[in-house]
């Protein structure tokens, strides 16, 4: 009996031994979780979460709860690693998904897969399996699995050659290049029904997501990710994996060699075709992945061996950049990627990326469970849930705003300064609420009816409404009664008081938390403030003075070391070369609230806006601004006075030198911060404004205006700095979440096609190429292997541009008038024997490295040299021009080709008098305004002349944005009667009146409209102005009509013809004609001005009461199809159909480029309330509804006292309805 109670006591005791064994090991297989714990104000904007620690514990808790168990006999980081190759291709119940294949075609011609499951749900999670993996390995069919039935589609990536898709080129995947990832992006985001986009990736495949965000940044179309086992820093895992060791020796590395070998051998063909240097012979004999990375990726790319090319793939350098819900997983005892390849620090100071770290589960292994399964399945659902989920009600539908706002239903609710108009008080409230619907809206309101006012009161009285709401929102939250009173009247108490309670979080996540980053800011400025006061006190030198180290400064205060290139790391910076050296670190971001960002074309039309909102009771207590550029704020005696891109430059690099920092830019941020001050006080401030404040304060008014954007109420700017995401960013302007409005958008087209289609000439190429060569030839000892390699690629790439340029203007030598063809970006690179450069690489190594400012000051530092030397260097050098225009075109230019290619992009390649010239062609415009729909909250286009408005909203909404639009027009201010519009079908020989490219072979045609025009003369009062399609057309009727005397009758009626000639009306001349057209119509009471529709006369001219009693359009100004240009829009917007006519989008287009042209001339006249004038079309074209459909609104439904204005008449009656539309209604006037 007592041997039985000893076998008892033994068993329980060894049972409860095992147990405490067990719960002792479980202990230790919880998650740890490394993020950070500081909110973050672009991750409140996007996600409405503080950080991902909040977003984890609040929304996902369920992985930091869990223990990742490991399968009793798999229970190291080896053996889990060793399973998941071993388990590579198994099939069960968890991993059976059906796929289908689609094959996609890259830029340089290679092709990539994407096999689907589970398609036609609105999210979509991409997954991106590893090095040498595919959509059947056995994790990520599990994954697909489980993510299917979560409702999502799942879009696996199958890299060049992997999962049996063809290698269609020679160039292989590898973990530094993300092209072909963003390529897949772009891709899978654009499918129909596709609302959100989230990604997973796995070990290579997670160092690549990785990179991409972080490279993407705000703009990354993927909404949340996740990675898998990523290495981050691939020279450590690198290192790890090329160890030696039974395993790494006899499975890890055998396995991906392999893999990579039978990828060779299946597709030696096409690596032989390429004619590649690449030995492959070797390839087959290697044995470990370091040996292929030398032979194969790190040549292909520009590095001495594969550990540079280790370092250069890295991701950690891109994980301060992430701005995007990433969560990665990974394990302690990871044989491949170790944990001290994890960039922890990195991680804490990003509240947008979080570590969960498992104590086991090896590489991509996570089994748990006496039957292996893996862990992560459901975790990495629910994150990707929760992280959609809380995006969609914090941020992306407004929930958290508030109730909707009310349209106003007065005036007075407006502050309009002066009682409106009916159409201007409906146009505010139209408006109004299209910004509160966050829409993109078209308001067409002819010139005369207020416009500016309309818009700027309509915008700011919606702005102080939404700010008025924002702060009730806080003391709902603030206050529980309040809280209480929201709810329903029937809710029991503790539903309540959980609504409260949540209430309570969210507001503080939106509106609580503002006010603490503010206190956080002031309170910065105030420490500012006091240590630069005390610093200055005791006669401390600046803070921010750059010691000189190796002294030797030359004549202009610059060292050599000044021109050297900081050392560069190949990916280790994606952040713009733009961002000043004078950004002071440890400045928090100033809190930014929702802005009215309002663009114009000109800077002369912001300052009348500027004017316009002085008049007004919203200017009271706002902060608004205009950003300029240097050229518009410099106020540096000497350095002012250069071309726009040398002052940039020489601004920039001023900043580096000590001798020459510019006295108005000092290092300290008190003066900065004065000015900031200053101008929020000011109230409205145009760029006079500001550059007076800069002048009293002895500050720089750019870098002024620059720090006191962020926190004014509405920033005005001129396009080039809207259009441009890069300019964008110089000048501090986000427009998340703004309201964007963009006046006189009538050419916004033209304007977005000209902002990314920059231009580079032959004689730029040969001056940066020689600039290039030098420096190198001076500082190659002094730059480190990284910079070497890349300025040696520059200086390749730039002598492959020279001879193909010099190639093309040799092969035109002796031709009669220009060549041009238009080239894909990939066929252009071929024919320049410049696709074997990774140009992306270039671009980002000269938007990163700064090397064109560098250059810049190089090329003045030996400019300065040859001055002070020998007469002959100076001579040299006289005629030579600072290559800082070059460079910038240079820059933008690379950066477009280097991009991934788009169907939307061509090369222009011309050649005129000697000289090649290359053009970056942007065909869809919607491409990059796609970014501004995006971001702001709501998207407003006006002008006075917008027809045809469809056409402009097809052409910059993307394709795969829903058709929200509201278009809206409105009448003149003018009533119907005064405004006589009459289509002349015939001229006083009964000859028809028609001017299409046939019919001006003879010039009868010609004739009878300048004895038509005559005729007008004695019947119209004041001025007449007319306009012609085209300056040839515009010349050959002036020299015919002087020859047949029909000038001299129009002169007897009108006193004077005044001709625009576009030889020498520029600048000046322009002006001098237009004063002498309005001297004699006020002196001698008439005159005639011939102009061109396009021409400098026909747009932002006033021609208003006498100065356009007629406005005379001779002919319809279609564009010129044989300009190579607007054939590759309209080849690219529509293929052409059998017949060889345009299809129907291309005709829409090129009759919609004709006809806003027209609009813009015929709104030169009638320019307030009491005018009158007579519009006349010399082509009966105009009567056509194709055409009569396109022209404003206030042109068809004027006539209401007169017969219809689009009914084409003969000569007779049209001029008997002219002469009595003068007689009848204004001959006492």
């Amino acid at each position: 009996m007592v041997g039985l109670e000893m076998q008892v006591a033994g068993a329980v005791a060894g049972a409860l031994t095992m147990y405490l064994g067990v719960k002792r090991y479980q202990s230790g297989c919880g998650v740890q979780l490394v993020a950070a714990t500081e909110p973050s104000d672009s991750f409140m904007a996007q996600c409405g979460s503080a950080n991902m620690r909040a977003l984890l514990e609040t929304h996902a808790g369920g992985l930091l709860d869990d223990q990742m168990v490991p399968t009793p006999w798999l229970p190291s980081g080896m053996l889990q690693t060793v399973y998941c190759t071993m388990v590579g291709l198994k099939t069960d119940a968890s991993t059976r998904v059906a796929y289908r294949r689609e094959l996609l075609t890259l830029a340089d011609q290679g092709t990539v897969s994407v096999d689907w499951h589970n398609e036609g749900r609105e999210r979509v999670a991409l997954v991106v399996p590893g090095l040498g993996g595919s959509s059947y390995e056995y994790h990520v069919r599990a994954l697909a699995q489980r993510l299917g039935a979560r409702g999502y589609t799942v879009a696996v990536m199958n890299h060049r050659g992997s999962g049996r898709t063809p290698l269609t080129s020679a160039r292989l995947y590898n973990a530094y290049d993300t092209e072909d990832l963003a390529a897949v992006v772009r891709h899978v985001a654009a499918q129909p029904g596709v609302r959100h986009l989230v990604a997973v990736g796995y070990s290579l495949g997670a160092n690549l997501l990785t990179k991409h965000l972080g490279e993407a940044g705000a703009g990354a179309l993927i909404r949340a990710g996740v990675a898998v086992c990523c290495p981050f820093d691939t020279a450590v895992a690198g290192r790890a994996l090329d160890a030696r060791g039974w395993l790494n020796d006899h499975v890890f590395q055998p396995n991906l060699v392999a893999t990579i070998k039978r990828l060779v051998k299946r597709n030696l063909a096409v690596f032989r075709a390429a004619d590649l240097a690449y030995d492959l012979d070797a390839v087959m004999r290697a044995t470990r992945m370091s040996q292929l990375d030398n032979l194969v990726t790190a040549p292909t790319y520009g590095h001495k061996d594969c550990w540079a090319y280790y370092a250069a793939a890295s991701s950690a350098p891109y994980v301060a950049k992430v701005l995007r819900p990433l969560l990665a997983l990974n394990t302690a005892d990871d044989p491949i990627t170790p944990m001290e390849g994890v960039p922890l620090e990195a991680v804490r100071r990003n509240p947008h990326v979080a570590v969960a770290v498992c104590r086991h589960g090896g590489h991509l292994g996570f089994f748990t469970g006496l039957k292996p399964r893996i862990w992560y399945l459901d975790h990495v659902a629910t994150f990707l849930d929760a992280a959609l989920a809380h995006a969609d009600t914090q941020c992306a539908s407004g929930a958290d705003e508030g109730p909707r706002l009310a349209t106003p239903a007065d005036a007075e609710s407006f502050a309009f300064p002066f009682a409106p108009y009916a159409i201007q008080l409906d146009f505010m409230q139209r408006l109004f609420e299209a910004i509160e619907q966050r829409s993109l809206g078209v308001f067409e309101s002819p010139t005369g009816t207020g416009k500016s006012l309309s818009l700027l009161c309509g915008a700011l009285t919606w702005l102080r409404q939404h700010e008025q709401r924002l702060a009730k929102q806080t003391e709902v939250a603030d206050d529980p009664a309040a809280a209480d009173k929201a709810g329903k009247a029937d809710e029991p108490d503790w539903v309540r008081a959980y609504a409260r309670r949540e209430r309570q979080r969210k507001r503080e996540d939106a509106a609580g938390e503002r006010e603490t980053r503010q206190r956080r800011y002031d309170a910065w400025v105030a420490r500012t403030r006091r240590r630069e006061a005390a610093a200055a006190g005791q006669g401390a030198a600046r803070p921010n003075k750059r010691r000189r180290t190796d002294g030797g400064d030359g004549d202009d205060g610059l060292s050599d070391s000044d021109l050297l290139v900081a050392d560069y790391r190949s990916g280790s910076d994606g952040s713009d070369g733009s961002s000043d050296a004078d950004d002071s670190d440890g400045e928090p971001e100033e809190p930014r609230g929702t802005q009215i960002v309002f663009a114009s074309r000109t800077h002369s039309q912001l300052q009348q806006l500027m004017g316009e909102l002085k008049r007004t009771a919203h200017a009271q207590g706002l902060r608004a601004l205009t950003l300029g550029g240097r050229s518009q704020l410099c106020a540096h005696p000497r350095e002012r006075l250069r071309p726009a891109a040398q002052l940039n430059e020489r601004c920039l690099a001023m900043q580096q030198t000590r001798a020459e920092r510019c006295p108005l830019l000092p290092a300290r941020r008190t003066p900065l911060l004065d000015f900031r001050a200053a101008a929020h006080a000011h109230g409205p401030a145009d760029i006079e404004d500001l550059a007076l404040i800069g002048r009293r304060l002895h500050v720089c008014a750019y870098y002024g205006a620059r720090a006191a954007a962020p926190a004014a109420h509405l920033v005005a700017m001129p396009y080039n700095v809207l259009l441009s995401a890069a300019a964008r960013q110089a000048m501090h302007v986000d427009l998340r979440g703004c309201v964007v409005v963009v006046d006189e958008a009538h050419n916004l087209v033209d304007a977005v096609l000209a902002v990314h289609s920059p231009v580079l000439d032959q004689p730029a190429v040969d001056r940066l190429a020689a600039c290039v060569a030098a420096y190198r030839s001076r500082y190659w000892r002094r730059l480190s292997p990284e910079n070497t390699r890349h300025v040696l690629q520059l200086g390749a790439l730039l002598r492959a541009l020279t001879r193909y340029m010099r190639g093309v203007a040799q092969a035109h030598r002796g031709a009669e008038g220009a060549s041009v063809r238009v080239l894909r970006v990939n066929a252009f690179l071929h024919d320049a024997r410049a696709e074997q450069f990774n140009v992306h690489a270039v671009a980002r190594y000269l938007r990163v490295s700064q090397l064109g400012r560098k250059l810049n000051m190089f090329h003045d530092r030996h400019a300065s040299d040859a001055a002070a030397g020998p007469p002959d260097a100076a001579a040299a050098q006289q005629g030579a021009t600072s290559p800082a225009a070059a460079i910038a075109a240079l820059e933008s230019f690379i950066a477009c080709i280097g991009s991934p290619e788009r169907a939307a992009a061509r090369v222009v390649v011309a050649a005129d008098g000697g000289a090649a010239r290359l053009k970056y062609l942007l065909l869809d415009p919607a491409e990059p305004f796609a970014e501004i729909l995006r971001d702001a909250r709501a998207v407003i286009l006006a002008g006075g002349t917008m027809a045809p408005a469809d056409d402009l909203v097809r052409q910059l909404r993307p394709a795969d944005r829903p058709d929200d639009a509201r278009l809206f027009s409105w009448p003149h201010v003018v009533d119907a009667s005064h405004v006589c519009a009459t289509v002349v079908a015939s001229g006083p020989t009964a000859r028809p009146l028609r001017f299409a490219r046939a019919d001006l072979a003879g010039s009868a045609g010609l004739s009878d409209a300048g004895l038509a025009l005559a005729a007008l003369c004695r019947v119209v009062p004041g001025g007449v102005v007319v306009f012609f399609p085209s300056y040839a057309l515009l010349r050959r009727a002036h020299a015919l009509w002087q020859e047949s005397q029909v000038l001299a009758r129009i002169e007897k009626a009108k006193h004077r013809v005044l001709a625009e000639d576009n030889s020498r009306t520029t600048g000046g001349a322009a002006e001098d004609i237009l004063q002498e057209y309005s001297r004699c119509v006020a002196q001698r009471g008439g005159a005639v001005l011939l102009s061109v529709v396009g021409g400098r006369l026909s747009e932002g001219i006033n021609f208003s009461d006498a100065l356009g009693r007629a406005v005379v359009m001779v002919g319809l100004p279609f564009p010129n199809l044989g300009d190579a240009e607007l054939r590759a829009r309209l080849d690219y917007c529509d293929a052409k159909e059998e017949s060889g006519d345009m299809g129907p989008r291309a005709r829409a287009m090129y009759d919609a480029l004709c006809m806003r042209a027209v609009n813009q001339s015929i709104g030169r006249a009638i320019r307030h309330r009491n005018d009158y004038a007579a519009i006349i079309f010399f082509d009966v074209r105009y009567a056509e509804p194709r055409i009569a459909d396109k022209l404003p609104r206030w042109i068809t439904d004027a006539g209401s006292a007169h017969a219809s204005p689009l009914k084409p008449l003969p000569f007779g009656p049209a001029l008997a309805q002219i002469a009595a539309f003068f007689k009848r209604d204004f001959a006492s006037k």
